[in-house]
């Protein structure tokens, strides 16, 4: 009887590792074929402050705004439709937030595979002595403490909200508040993601336990990029860049199946969780990115102002001619 109870655990456990990382690639896959035709097709090129009556959608997506002109359209301002998307891939500010984006999607989207892809079976295994059922017990324990912790991600972003909005009523300028209120939010989400990354990488129940409290936090902080792309970018190509982001953060996902697959074949979770905690720091490149755009504006109001100061000296001097003539 014990002989064919060990025989059966052993054949689930080889399914088991045959087809789990299978099927997440598969998802992954289907995920990531999903967003091409949403990214296409339901992407809007630009949403009015007031939307018209009868305004559709549909008819305003970006890939309408690429095709051919009709008869009625006006070329010219689909033409400046198109290069204002282009010129968003002319500066290095984009590439650096996909960067930042992408590995700190990476990070929330590991966390919610490897819940249930042989995480809290390895933390728990590594105890002195311990049984199978233990191990069961510690898994549906911990994946229920991360589900129903969730739920406070309800009232948890709405800290990250009122902060963006107090520093940017305290501020001289609105970017000036969204740079102080991106660093501090982004400060706090670092620290509290890579605090949760290191912390699972350790074989310890309590750590484990913790760590989802942290990385809670550091998912509550760190998931407010949206105010942050309409300071960045021209507000009109908002329904572009969130297709953009978004498409990145799916293909850097698929990045996590290979991470799995070697935490799987080795049974260890630590060194995966420490490239996660080191990778974190690429969330920083928001401020910089943020800096960067105060540096530019600041720049174009000192260069209106100096034309502005030329043009009146030229006024006095015509006004004072024309006094003497």
């Amino acid at each position: 009887m014990g002989n064919d109870v060990s025989d059966f655990q052993e054949r689930s456990e080889n399914v088991i590792s045959f087809y789990v990382p299978r099927i997440f690639y598969l998802w992954c896959v289907i995920y990531a074929l999903s967003s091409i035709p949403k990214f296409l097709f339901f992407t809007p090129w630009r949403i009015p402050k007031g939307l018209p009556q009868g305004y559709c959608l549909l008819k305003n997506t970006w890939i309408r705004s690429c095709r051919d002109e009709t008869e009625n359209a006006d070329t010219s301002i689909k033409q400046n439709q198109l290069q204002e998307t282009l010129k968003i891939f002319k500066s290095v500010k984009i590439y650096l937030l996909f960067i930042g984006y992408g590995f700190f999607m990476l990070r929330l989207q590991s966390q919610i595979a490897w819940m249930s892809g042989g995480w809290p079976e390895w933390v728990k295994r590594g105890e002195a002595n311990v049984t199978q059922e233990e191990i069961e017990d510690f898994n549906t324990s911990i994946n229920r403490l991360y589900s129903v912790s969730g739920i406070s991600l309800i009232l948890l972003n709405v800290i990250p909200g009122c902060i963006l909005d107090y520093s940017k009523n305290r501020s001289k300028t609105v970017g000036i508040g969204i740079f102080k209120g991106y660093c501090i939010l982004i400060a706090i989400a670092f620290v509290f993601n890579t605090a949760a990354s290191i912390m699972q990488g350790f074989q310890n129940t309590s750590i484990a336990y913790a760590s989802i409290f942290m990385n809670l936090l550091g998912k509550s902080f760190g998931i407010s990029w949206s105010p942050a792309w309409l300071y960045i970018f021209s507000p009109v190509m908002y329904g572009s860049v969130v297709g953009f982001f978004t498409l990145i953060g799916v293909l850097v996902g698929l990045i996590n199946q290979p991470m799995f697959n070697y935490c799987k074949e080795n049974d260890d979770f630590a060194t995966m969780n420490f490239i996660q905690a080191g990778l974190g720091i690429t969330i920083l490149l928001l401020p910089i990115v943020l800096k960067m755009k105060n540096k530019e504006e600041k720049e174009s109001r000192l260069s209106i102002e100096k034309s502005a100061l030329h043009n009146d000296g030229f006024d006095d001097i015509e006004t004072k001619s024309e006094t003497e003539m």
